[in-house]
């Protein structure tokens, strides 16, 4: 479960509101000057998200509480925003080659350009859908897990011998 510090910033019969301010490493890194990251960074500025939450204590506007996201749901979801996109334009621009190209008599470069497109746009509108359709699983919300204030007790071991 990744773990993230939020504000409740409302509460209400649909949930749990909360804000989390996006963070940067790039204070911890050496290559600070140089990296595209810092600069955009630097040109956005500090950019805060306010989302709903589900949650089975009670908490009152102000408090701070850590909320988390299932790490397998996040992979599941990067994999699909960033591979999902690039495999179809590839498998779209190789079928405007072959495909396109042998029976039109057209041009294979062009047809590559076209495929990639449609590709794109078909991804884009494939992972919408599937956005909309996965909005409300549980295992793609994120959860209230305590207040920031509460300690986890970490159980004592002992060593056998």
């Amino acid at each position: 479960m990744l773990e993230e510090h939020a504000t409740v910033v409302s509460v209400d019969e649909d949930g749990i509101w909360v804000e989390v301010q996006r963070r940067s490493v790039c204070g911890q890194c050496a290559a600070n000057k140089g990296c595209g990251s810092a600069v955009l960074q630097k040109v956005l500025g500090n950019k805060r998200n306010i989302f709903r939450v589900s949650g089975d204590f009670p908490v009152n506007v102000g408090d701070e509480v850590i909320i988390g996201v299932n790490e397998n749901a996040l992979v599941k979801g990067s994999l699909l925003v960033y591979a999902v996109p690039v495999l179809y334009m590839i498998v779209f621009a190789l079928l405007g080659e072959t495909i396109v190209s042998r029976t039109l008599s057209i041009e294979s470069d062009s047809m590559s350009v076209l495929g990639a497109l449609v590709g794109l746009v078909v991804s884009v509108m494939g992972l919408r859908w599937h956005s909309r359709k996965t909005t409300d699983h549980p295992q793609y919300q994120p959860i209230l897990l305590r207040h920031a204030n509460e300690v986890l007790v970490q159980p004592e071991y002992k060593l056998l011998g």
